[in-house]
Formats: structure tokens, sequence, C-alpha cells
């Protein structure tokens, strides 16, 4: 799969121009200037590309509901190649965890630590407030109830209790820490 690049310039200049005019050609255009980032981002997944164009459509979707419609996007005119891209990520990734409830298959879809610093420091730059909670409240809550979902299922703790809970309590410490919040 060869992936061209995109031209940040572009979608910073289609995005400024949709957030004056609300005009749909305009968000069409910046939503083409925005297929490389998709493929980007899709490369993470090689392994499962025949999910690629239903991830894709999804995606297409989602920024046509959300950020063609969202009332705040002059908040993101600083930088709007970063916030699509992180908006196209974050999709991506939820595309695939809901595909992967469909069909049953593993993905190993985790934000490094280096990631979620970035994305955290800039929350208040770039992040919607539904985004943000997502992150900080949904993410880690989904991220710990896998975890501990996999963990009960273990045959090699599934003999020791004490272990499984041993092993509960660690996975919630570290995500807790990762992500700065109290999981109940």
């Amino acid at each position: 799969m060869r992936v061209k690049g995109y031209s940040k310039e572009e979608i910073n200049r289609l995005f400024e121009r949709f957030v004056k005019t609300k005009d749909d050609k305009t968000f069409e255009l910046l939503m083409a200037a925005c297929e490389p980032v998709m493929e980007i981002v899709l490369t993470k997944y090689l392994k499962y590309i025949r999910h690629h164009e239903d991830i894709k459509q999804s995606v297409r979707l989602k920024l046509w509901k959300n950020v063609r419609m969202s009332k705040g996007l002059s908040e993101y005119l600083i930088n709007p190649s970063a916030y699509l891209f992180f908006i196209i990520r974050w999709y991506v990734r939820v595309a695939f965890e809901r595909i992967k409830s469909i069909y049953k298959e593993e993905f190993e879809v985790t934000l490094s630590g280096s990631v979620r610093r970035e994305i955290l420091s800039m929350q208040n730059e770039y992040l919607d407030p539904e985004l943000l909670y997502l992150f900080k409240k949904e993410l880690p809550r989904e991220l710990y109830e896998s975890c501990k979902k996999r963990i009960l299922k273990s045959g090699v703790l599934a003999e020791d209790f004490k272990k499984v809970e041993k092993a509960i309590m660690q996975v919630k410490e570290m995500i807790e820490d990762d992500f700065g919040v109290i999981l109940k």
C-alpha cells in the first residue's frame, strides 16, 4: 500500500474557508484533502486491511456528522490539520473497536504513553469537551474492563483468585496513572 502525503497548508486553508462560509462544497474538498490522513492512520492496521474501506466510510460519516455540524470549529483555527489528524485517528480507533466486537477479532489499538501525554497537553487548545470526556473517562474505563475480562479468563491465574485480584489491581493502577483518572 502506497500512501500519498497530505498538504497541511491545503487542509488549513480549506478548514478556514469552511469555518467562514459553512459551504458544503468546501467541506467536501476538505474531506478529500484529509483522505491521505486516513490512509496514514490506517497504515497502523495493515494486518486488517480487509476492513479499511468500512473504516474509511465510518470515519467519513462521523466527520460529516460531527465536524461539519460543529458550532465550535473556530476554536481549532490555530492548527486545523493537527485537530483533524487527531479526530481522524480517534474515529479510526473507535471504528476498529466496533468492528472488533462485531467480528470477534483482536486488534492491538493502544495509545503509547507519549501520545497520551501529547494529547493531554494539547487538550485545552484542540479538544472539544466531548472528545476530552471520552479520552479522560470512557477510554480508560473501557481499557480497564477489557483487561479485567482477559485476566478473569486467564487459565494461568484461574486457580489462585488472590493472584487474579492482584493482577486486576495492578492494571487498574497503571491505567489510573497513565490517564490521570480514578476508576471505580
